[in-house]
């Protein structure tokens, strides 16, 4: 009789074990299933926000550090290294700037003029008072250095100067290019005028936005 309860109860015990193991592997099973499907979604290339030109500037805060798309005109490419250039729409006044990323080669200069898609990410550059007085300080360095260069060349000693006609001109400092709208204004001048711009407001710093070029493509007329 004892030997009998044994029995029943090692089979009891049996039928528990097989039970916990296929649940196991249940559990185990859709907990694959659960990550297969979540790396479909996440395989899915993220969809790009199409800006406007003209709704670039009021728009971009909300995309910095996003993948956006632009189309429009190249309107100017810079001298100066070729790396930014300047796509405009309808509007020659309302431009945005794209820079090349770390990856890509220059911009060529004879891509003016052309129609372009250009996708890249939203970058927001922010100047503020130490901005400006860095700035500032920068140029000054540069002056002392050119002033320093043209005592040498009096002496026998030519140096090498780039020949850069009006491009960028005294904006050949980090702040003066990072700070370039295309404008090619004296550097002293902006820096007055964004000086004031900043009195104006209540933040404290004015924001300028750009985009980081990916890659970018001319659109063939047909």
């Amino acid at each position: 009789m004892q030997v009998q309860k044994n029995q029943q109860k090692e089979e009891k015990m049996l039928r528990n074990l097989i039970a916990i193991v296929v649940l196991s592997l249940f559990i185990v099973s859709c907990g694959n299933q659960t990550n297969k499907t979540g790396n479909q979604e996440t395989d899915q290339p993220a969809e790009i926000t199409m800006l406007a030109i003209a709704d670039f500037d009021a728009e971009a805060g909300n995309y910095v550090g996003e993948v956006v798309q632009i189309e429009g005109t190249v309107d100017h490419v810079c001298k100066h290294g070729g790396k930014r250039m300047f796509v405009m729409d309808d509007d020659p006044e309302v431009r945005v700037k794209v820079v090349v990323n770390e990856n890509m080669p220059s911009f060529e200069v004879e891509l003016e003029g052309s129609d372009v898609v250009v996708s890249g990410i939203v970058d927001e550059l922010r100047i503020d008072e130490d901005y400006l007085i860095e700035w500032e300080a920068e140029l000054a360095t540069a002056e002392e250095e050119g002033e320093h260069g043209e005592e040498e060349g009096e002496h026998g000693d030519e140096g090498e100067h780039s020949d850069e006609g009006e491009d960028h001109a005294g904006q050949h400092s980090g702040q003066g290019e990072k700070a370039d709208q295309g404008e090619h204004r004296d550097a002293y001048d902006m820096i007055a005028e964004y000086r004031a711009q900043i009195a104006e407001t209540e933040k404290g710093y004015i924001a300028f936005y750009s985009i980081i070029c990916n890659e970018f493509k001319e659109k063939k007329s047909e």
